[in-house]
Formats: structure tokens, sequence, C-alpha cells
């Protein structure tokens, strides 16, 4: 990490991986401080269900055309929808060591 300093009297101000300096929050910080003058805090109640679901598409371009089409429609409010391709969800199962309850299907 590099540090940048200036040197002012021969004393060193700026960042430091260390914490910040007691003399560098009086004659500048730079960059390191920031003053919260006003916040927006959003809060959402937890959700009544819970579930995961898995959608198999012939191609990608399809999938792509459900997402847009899900994230245009009001009546399902998923928190999050993952599209992905082959190679990823495989590297994803490699990952987790558990064996996907997919891999009974034949890739084609």
């Amino acid at each position: 990490i590099m540090s940048h300093k200036h040197k002012a009297n021969k004393v060193s101000y700026g960042r430091s991986s260390a914490g910040i300096e007691p003399k560098a929050l009086m004659l500048g910080s730079e960059g390191c401080l920031g003053v919260i003058t006003s916040a927006v805090i959003k809060i959402w109640p937890l959700a009544e269900e819970i579930s995961h679901e898995s959608v198999l598409f012939p191609s990608f371009d399809a999938g792509l055309r459900f997402v847009k089409d899900l994230s245009n429609q009001r009546t399902l409010k998923p928190a999050s929808c993952r599209l992905l391709d082959n190679e990823q969800f495989r590297l994803g199962q490699a990952m987790t060591g558990e064996q996907s309850s997919l891999e009974s299907f034949k890739s084609y």
C-alpha cells in the first residue's frame, strides 16, 4: 500500500494503513475521512416465504428474455435472480462439493 504524503515542516501527514493519525484529522485527511451529513435507510419487512427455484432454458438468449420479462412483471417480486450459463453453473456446483439435483438431465 502506497502512502500519499507530503512534507510540511519535516512532518509527514497523509494516509496510513495503521489507521488515522490524529494530526491528520486537523490538518487534512486527503480523502481518508468523510463526514456524513445525512443518510437514508430503507427497511423492508422479512419475507413471508423463502424459496429457491431453478429453471432450465434451451438457450442463454431464452433465459435472458425470461429475466427481462420477470423484471417487468408485478406479480412476483424475487429478491434476486441469476442467469448462469452451463460453465458457470458447473463451476458453482463443483465448488460446493454437493451433487446437483439437476444432474439427471442430459445436456443437449
